[in-house]
């Protein structure tokens, strides 16, 4: 993240001066350093440091031609231009504290440069003078930084870079153990959960995604291509952040292969994006989250799983998102529409042997049961084992003993036998599915059909309307390939994301999504974590009605 962007803006755009045509070069100079063309600039400006020709205007010269020496990495010369100016030009104290603690932190003067900091007066000069901070401390010797607790706790990029060079410690001293606590508890927050998350660039959103894109034995660009659904998310996602930078967003995602390796993971944990970004998408498995999982809980740092339904993986962990609803939220809908529209007193239940179809299948039985709704069949479907299941249930008889028939599946091998038997044969029996089924190649929902499947829904993306139609188009443009549903959810995740945080509405996600309420400025039929809390709350039961869904 760019420490410097606010000095160059302050002091760029800053001291209003006379603009004359005397003063183009002097205009053009500033450009080209905002152009991050440093040469350029620092030549067009070194005729006015002459402080006799230009007077006050020499000495804004001189802080322009420091931060282009400085962003250009010559330092000694950004110094020694600080040090022939003297003093700052007034109204610019801030930032020329600012640029000489940065100068120290470069020299690794670093009690040098963190007294500059607390020199600042501006508090947004500050806040970014704390993120800096952060970044060059985490080179400093830790005893020289244990030692100076007292006289820099102000500095929250001080206290994090201490806490971080801290944990990082197998071993610690008494001294250094109660400096670490002394921090935390100096940066509990609300929920008693301690923060120790530098202050990040209030001008952007920065997005770090952190998922198992390769593992095993093929890792790198290769094992990203063909049916990768990681990448898929991906390709999404990019698709996403750069249609909201054209539209003038502020925001930026850094990407990291965990190659579901542990090692690789700590590794990650150590990369200064990953210190300072707003959110992370991922990790993604169980043991991925467990790594991660402290880190974020120190750093107030939220992190969502992208795909999965599992709430065990979030419950123990305030910072811990799903984007998709949980398990006992899509469990609830399904037996309140059982219970409420279609009065159902007897149900049938078949389901997968995947985790999360396993869960689902016990959380509809306990809330079933509560509500006095009877599963007179169930079966875990192996194999082959959904035309059997269908066959005991009396459909080529006609004879169907059940009010509505529940399939927990997203395997192909399921769905397609189902809806060859129900095309094949007429009964009028609800039949209960995810949505995932709405996208089987092979699935053909005409006539009869149309009105006997419900899907319900997670995160669902119905494949008709304006906004869906436009991410189409360019992403077969960028891919010259067609979106699959995991790229949709890529897509929708950043929008939902880049709406939810802004520098305009704050960058708490816990806080904003709170006030959220329903949002639907995406390509999905909803999202709604203000009920939910961590994980999406917005379920609905869907059916299709002459190639359009209508929610029931």
């Amino acid at each position: 993240m760019n420490y410097i962007a606010l000095l160059a803006f302050l002091l760029l755009s800053g001291g209003t001066l006379q603009a004359q045509d005397a003063l183009k070069a002097y205009r053009e100079a500033k450009q080209a350093i905002l152009d991050e063309d440093y040469k350029a600039g620092m030549e067009g400006l070194r005729p006015y440091l002459d402080k006799n020709t230009y007077g006050q205007l020499s000495a804004y010269a001189h802080m322009h031609f420091a931060l282009a020496a400085f962003r250009n990495e010559q330092f000694n010369l950004a110094s020694s231009t600080l040090q022939a100016l003297g003093q700052p030009p007034a109204g610019k104290e801030s930032e020329w504290h600012y640029l000489q603690a940065l100068l120290k932190f470069q020299q690794k003067d670093y009690i040098g440069g963190l007294t500059a900091v607390e020199l600042i007066r501006d508090e947004q000069v500050y806040a970014r003078a704390e993120e800096a901070t952060f970044t060059y401390l985490r080179q400093a010797p830790l005893s020289s930084l244990v030692g100076n607790m007292r006289a820099f706790q102000r500095n929250k990029g001080f206290l994090a870079a201490t806490s971080a060079l801290l944990q990082e410690k197998s071993v610690m001293s008494t001294e250094e153990a109660q400096a670490l606590s002394q921090i935390q508890a100096n940066v509990v927050g609300e929920t008693g959960a301690a923060s120790v998350k530098p202050t990040l660039n209030r001008e952007q959103l920065d997005i770090a995604v952190v998922l198992p894109f390769s593992f095993g034995e093929e890792k790198g660009k290769a094992a990203l291509e063909g049916n990768n659904f990681l990448f898929e998310l991906q390709q999404g996602m990019q698709l996403a952040v750069e249609e909201q930078q054209k539209r003038g967003r502020k925001l930026q995602m850094q990407s990291f292969d965990t190659e579901r390796d542990p090692a690789k993971v700590l590794s990650i944990l150590q990369e200064p994006y990953l210190r300072t970004a707003d959110v992370m998408i991922g990790p993604l498995y169980p043991e991925e989250t467990r790594l991660i999982g402290d880190f974020a809980r120190q750093r107030a740092l939220p992190f969502i799983n992208p795909l999965s339904n599992l709430d065990d993986l979030v419950q123990d962990n305030p910072q811990a998102y799903l984007f998709r609803p949980a398990v006992g939220t899509i469990a609830a809908r399904i037996v309140d529409h059982l219970s409420g529209a279609l009065q159902a007193k007897r149900i049938a239940l078949a389901y997968s042997p995947s985790s999360r179809d396993q869960l689902l299948a016990e959380s509809i039985k306990q809330q079933a049961a509560r509500k006095g709704i009877r599963i007179t069949q169930e079966e875990e479907i192996r194999g082959n084992g959904m035309r059997s299941f269908l066959e005991r249930l009396g459909i080529e008889s006609r004879e169907v003993q059940v009010d509505a028939i529940l399939i927990l599946s997203d395997n192909p091998s399921i769905a397609q036998p189902t809806l060859a038997q129900v095309e094949a044969i007429d009964f009028e029996t609800p039949i209960i599915v995810p949505d995932s089924w709405l996208f089987f190649p092979f699935a053909n929902y005409e006539m009869k059909a149309e009105s006997q499947f419900l899907f319900f829904g997670n995160n669902t993306i119905p494949q008709t309307g304006r906004k869906l139609r436009h991410f189409r188009e360019q992403f077969f443009e960028r891919y010259q390939a067609y979106p699959s549903v995991n790229a949709q959810l890529g897509y929708e995740m950043i929008l939902w994301l880049s709406e939810t945080l802004s520098p305009a509405k704050g960058l708490d996600l816990h806080q904003n999504l709170s006030k959220q309420g329903l949002f639907q400025n995406g390509i999905s039929l909803g999202l709604d974590f203000q009920k939910g809390g961590r994980s999406n709350a917005y379920v609905p039961l869907v059916r299709l009605v002459r190639g359009e869904l209508v929610i029931q």
